[in-house]
Order: structure tokens, then sequence, then C-alpha cells
């Protein structure tokens, strides 16, 4: 089996929060979007010769993608329950900065790796035809899975303007549908929302 990296990853999310007065914690809410697409292919051995089989299947969400391609799609929805360590100035909240956990849901597609193709291959379901491989990637590209994350932050409130700015990072934990995505759990994102 051969994977080449992904490509023309795109993401997108949006993320809300909610303080309310007198409560030591906050609360934040959000969900981020990515696709992509990467190169990938089977070498099937057997009767003497070899057949090489492009792992291409439709993207689950229909957001296209490389032509001969395998998506990599993941949605990631993030409850968190927020701790302001640092307010200033305390009243204003002009700067903030903030530390949390919290629970994700993801649905993502698996990232195809040899250990997927021999556990398959290894049961002799598709020992003996293996055009069949395609439609085993297709069938379990498409994953669930319930983890949590630990994260800190900052954000920055100017006063009398509606605006924040903001930028956190959060560590994932057992939130990777695949073993080849499981040594990626640090996300890193910064924005700007409303702040009323």
């Amino acid at each position: 089996y051969q994977r080449e990296k992904v490509s023309g990853l795109t993401q997108l999310g949006v993320k809300a929060w909610l303080e309310i007065p007198l409560l030591p914690i906050e609360f934040e809410l959000g969900t981020n979007l990515a696709w992509g697409s990467y190169k990938s292919g089977l070498f099937f051995n057997h009767n003497g010769k070899t057949d090489t089989i492009p792992v291409d299947v439709p993207s689950p969400l229909a957001l296209g993608g490389e032509s001969g391609s395998t998506p990599y799609v993941s949605l990631l929805t993030d409850a968190t329950i927020r701790y302001p360590l640092f307010k200033f100035p305390p009243v204003l909240n002009t700067l903030k900065l903030y530390v949390g956990a919290g629970a994700t849901y993801v649905i993502a597609t698996r990232v195809i790796d040899r250990k997927d193709l021999q556990s398959t291959f290894g049961s002799g379901t598709y020992a003996n035809n293996p055009a069949d491989a395609k439609a085993m990637v297709k069938s379990n590209l498409l994953q669930t899975t319930i983890g949590g994350h630990l994260s800190v932050g900052a954000q920055v409130k100017i006063p009398v303007v509606p605006i924040a700015l903001y930028v956190d990072g959060k560590w994932y934990l057992h939130t990777a549908v695949s073993d080849a995505a499981s040594g990626y759990p640090l996300a890193i994102s910064a924005g700007a929302g409303f702040a009323l």
C-alpha cells in the first residue's frame, strides 16, 4: 500500500462562548470542518502477477476532491468549560487568559493505512478478489468517536467595540478514528467574534 500526504486541506469553523456574571467559569461550543484528499493505491500480488488498484472513492460529504483520490473529511464538535486564570482590568476584561477542558464528538474519514488493509485481507474476505478492496475502503471510510480535550487560550476584548479576538490551543484525547491520524492531537486556532 502507498499513500501520499493530504493536499488541498481546507478548514472552516465557528465558535460561541457564554460568560455569565458572578459565575467563576465560562462555557464554549465550537465546531470545525476540514476536508482534503490524498492519492493512495493497493499493490496486490496474486497468481504470479501484480494488480494496482487506485483507492479512489467519493467524498462522504460531497465536498469534492482531486480526481482519483481518497477523501479526508473531519467534523469535530467541542463542548468546553473554561476557567479564566487572569483578567485585566478585572471589570472590563480587556485581556483574558483561560484554561479549559471538555468533550469532543468526531465524525471523520479514516486515513487508510497498511494496518487497516492487513487486518482486512488477513481475514480472507477479499483475498481472492482484490478489486473488492475499494468496496471495503468505501464501506468503512466514515467513522465516529467521542473523546475529550484540554485547552488554553487568550481573548482580547476592546472596550465599546463589540468584537473580541482570540487564540487558543487544544490537545485532543482519544479522538482519532484511525492510527494514521493519531499522531496529530494538537490544534491551534485564531479568530474574531461578536462580544456583546
